[in-house]
């Protein structure tokens, strides 16, 4: 599910055809607070059930 809202910004921002859009700043955003996550389970040690949750969906 995240992977596509990160793609759907995207390609909102090409759309659009602006330098940096909200769309473009708001899909890296994601990108590193997703990045940050995984960090954070490989510290703890367990994939993030929210995660997993929306994979299977």
């Amino acid at each position: 599910m995240a992977d596509d809202l990160v793609n759907r910004l995207r390609a909102l921002a090409n759309y659009q055809h602006d330098d940096l859009s909200i769309a473009e700043e708001a899909a890296e955003e994601i990108e590193r607070l997703r990045a940050r996550v995984r960090l954070l389970e490989s510290y703890i040690g367990c994939p993030c059930n929210s995660e997993q949750e929306n994979d299977a969906r």
